[in-house]
């Protein structure tokens, strides 16, 4: 790994930052113990199989098998690079950052999303200005005509881009060399000229104009990006910055960073549609309330939620549009097994206009009566009343198509019972569709996906050679005297195992931090996981070093084997005797070596 800080600076802001603190900071943490457990946040699943090791000061996924420390959570969470990651925990612990150590080319890529988080922060600030100023005034009435309170604005930020072109870029003047970081950020466009010139706050317009401005925050409270309802009636209604690297609309949810202290004491998120919709709602008390960024539901955002909710509540219009909207969404919860309800609005209603005109009783009343998604995918026709026969059939069987995906087994029986109960249908018959339908979709295995046998244990050997290297230190000059490292089967495991052969020994944590290979690291989480009695470390090594042998001997039979087809071709008898001796030889060493 290119060195970017002193190795004593990188291990103190990794002390300075405690692993279970700031994985807290991102979703809630479950004590199991003397460490902490929580749902994944790098797959889906149900149960929790992310577990924080105070001790060892890391973390480990049992289920899909990622791991590290500190460093390398936040790497993963907010896609850094490793020198992003300590300045970004450095910037945390309030530990002053030293001079680089490595080389300046490389200062571009990682202070990129820096500058991305600086140049949405100032825009945020300006639109405030803004929003407060007499220039404002109509951006202010609107907000009060939607019954936005003075503390919410000022609590979500909420801002106005003024109507101007150059709101932004007149800000910037004598300060030009920032202008790439707005277009960057999107907060900018370039105009189109004839011929090139030098970059000039007049070469841009502003991308927001005559629109409030919602501000977008990630869970770190970082402006990312922003969302802008037009004030005068044009096109599109709601405009949203572009994705950037801070910035993915797929995955990032409106109002999270508020909604997550809520979401641990309801155990659900409510999901709105549209920016006012949710100020709201937290406004009047349902402080779980989020929404996506105009864009349909994604499994991205189910990914997102599941880290802070046990369930989602969907509100969506009565309409037909909001309707269909809501189906859509149920295969998507389905798939990525995260519970949830659904509420239609009245008709005509909106979260923001309905808790207005009616009060909290009303919503609540909704929220309460939301149903899960069998029923609600039965409740246009009344529980099949009225239908004909093929509607009747075809509704149901586009259920059972879907209870077909459905990963857990309880949950599908348990979802058998009920549509047999709402469309009066023997279970049996529902069972027999199920189980046809399941067949059908069964995927079938994709041929030389498999590992062969020999892979298998090439990849064994060096997970047991690290595993000795790591546990047992007194055992490292062994592994280097023995040429195990020159038969393992990935060289980077090899080389970890040198470097900790001739280094000082430092805690798991410590290791972590000098790897650079996010797979390796997560086998000497999982490694370092495992326990062997120490008694067993030698007997290990041994095993280790006999299969090196084995291995070995096989490839040399093999290259033998090859050399004697061509002595018998060319009819050289002479060499055919020698290479039958030396195999003789090989395969005597080979069967001594298996069996001690």
């Amino acid at each position: 790994m290119a060195k970017f800080f002193p190795d004593e600076f990188v291990d103190e802001v990794k002390q300075r930052n405690e692993i279970s603190s700031v994985i807290a900071s991102y979703f809630p943490l479950k004590r199991a113990g003397r460490n902490f457990k929580a749902l994944c946040p790098f797959h889906n699943e149900k149960t929790p199989s992310f577990h924080v090791n105070v001790e060892k000061q890391i973390f480990h996924c049992f289920g899909c098998g990622k791991g590290g420390n500190v460093y390398t959570f936040v790497r993963e969470m907010d896609r850094l690079s490793f020198p992003e990651a300590v300045e970004q925990l450095a910037q945390r612990a309030g530990v002053p950052l030293p001079e680089r150590t490595g080389p300046v080319r490389h200062t571009a890529q990682t202070e990129d999303k820096a500058i991305l988080y600086r140049a949405n922060e100032w825009a945020c600030e300006i639109f405030q200005e803004a929003l407060a100023s007499d220039t404002g005034e109509k951006a202010r009435r609107y907000l009060k005509e939607r019954g936005i309170s003075a503390e919410s604005i000022k609590k979500f930020r909420i801002g106005y881009a003024p109507d101007a072109w150059d709101t932004l870029t007149r800000r910037l003047s004598g300060k030009e060399k920032h202008l790439p970081a707005l277009k960057r950020a999107g907060l900018i466009l370039e105009r189109q000229q004839e011929g090139a010139g030098p970059l000039t706050p007049g070469s841009y317009y502003d991308r927001f104009r005559n629109r409030v401005v919602f501000p977008i925050l990630d869970v770190q409270d970082r402006v990312v990006g922003f969302g802008a309802r037009s004030l005068d009636g044009s096109e599109p209604k709601y405009l949203n910055s572009p994705e950037t690297p801070v910035f993915n609309k797929r995955r990032q949810l409106y109002a999270l960073p508020f909604a997550r202290n809520a979401a641990r004491q309801t155990k659900r998120l409510v999901l709105a549609e549209g920016y006012t919709d949710v100020i709201m709602a937290h406004q009047h008390g349902f402080g779980d309330f989020v929404a996506t960024l105009g864009t349909a539901l994604t499994p991205e955002h189910i990914v997102t939620a599941r880290r802070y909710a046990d369930e989602i509540i969907v509100l969506y219009d009565g309409d037909e549009a909001g309707r269909n909207a809501a189906n859509r969404s149920v295969e998507l919860f389905v798939e990525g097994e995260m519970p949830a309800r659904f509420a239609p609005l009245p008709s005509g209603e909106d979260p923001c206009s309905l808790l207005v005109n009616r009060g909290t009783a009303a919503l609540e009343q909704i929220l309460a009566t939301a149903l899960g998604p069998v029923e609600f995918l039965l409740a246009p026709s009344a529980q099949l009343e009225g239908e004909d026969t093929e509607k009747k059939a075809g509704r149901i069987d586009s259920i059972i198509a879907l209870l077909a995906r459905v990963p857990n087994p309880v949950r599908r029986e348990l979802w058998v019972g009920e549509l047999a109960e709402l469309a009066r249908i023997g279970e049996a018959s529902i069972r027999e569709r199920l189980a046809a339908l399941t067949r059908a979709t069964r995927p079938r295995p994709v041929a030389g996906n498999d590992q062969t046998a020999d892979e298998r244990k090439l990849k064994a050997l060096d997970a047991h050679t690290l595993e000795v290297a790591l546990k047992a230190p007194h055992l490292r000059d062994r592994i280097l005297a023995s040429g195990l490292l020159d038969g393992l089967h990935d060289p980077q495991v090899a080389q970890l195992c040198r470097e900790m052969a001739q280094s000082e020994p430092v805690d798991i944590s410590q290791w972590i931090t000098r790897i650079d290979h996010p797979a390796l690291v997560d086998l000497v989480v999982r490694l370092s996981e495992q326990t062997i009695d120490e008694a067993d470390y030698e007997k290990a090594l041994d095993g280790c070093i006999r299969q090196m042998q084995s291995e070995r001997a096989t490839r040399e039979t093999a290259a033998l084997n090859e050399q004697l087809a061509q002595a018998d071709a060319a009819g050289d008898e002479t060499r055919q005797l020698e290479l039958l001796r030396e195999i003789h030889r090989v395969n005597d060493f080979k069967s001594r070596s298996l069996h001690g």
